[in-house]
């Protein structure tokens, strides 16, 4: 093992300030959703990813005017989701630096981790609307089509 040098003193702080960091991070990720959670896999059950439809769209012989309307519905819902999460790391950063200058103010400690809370929520509604309108386009066979390639 070399011993420090002055070029070290940066990464180190750096280190240190996200080990400082590593309790609280932790505790945001409980506030992430699970990769499948069970709801997700029920929905999967009953309904095609919007993923699936875009690529199988011709597969499943959906009309022109409803592949336009697919992309729109997906773009619109990206943009919508994209924007959210930008606010949703801020709200955590934001998180994150009230609770390093003190544990004191408990009301804004509160009402920051509430912003993020209210942020996750609007990023699941949009990704489950996304998934409804999405399934709206299709008809009963065609959606049976796609639940079925899946398995």
């Amino acid at each position: 093992m070399t011993s420090p040098t002055s070029d070290d003193g940066p990464r180190l702080a750096r280190r240190a300030r996200l080990l400082s960091a590593l309790p609280l991070l932790l505790l945001l990720s409980v506030t992430q959703p699970a990769q499948s959670s069970s709801l997700e896999m029920a929905l999967r059950m009953h309904m095609a990813a919007p993923e699936t439809v875009v690529r199988k769209a011709d597969a499943i012989d959906l009309s022109p005017a409803h592949q336009t309307r697919l992309r729109e519905i997906v773009r619109r819902s990206r943009a919508d989701i994209t924007d959210l999460e930008l606010d949703l790391i801020a709200a955590q950063e934001r998180l994150i630096e009230t609770i390093r200058s003190g544990l004191s103010d408990e009301a804004a400690i509160l009402e920051h981790f509430d912003r993020v809370l209210s942020l996750e929520s609007r990023i699941k509604h949009r990704h489950f609307a996304m998934w409804l309108r999405v399934n709206q386009l299709l008809t009963d066979k065609q959606r049976q089509q796609l639940l079925e390639a899946v398995d």
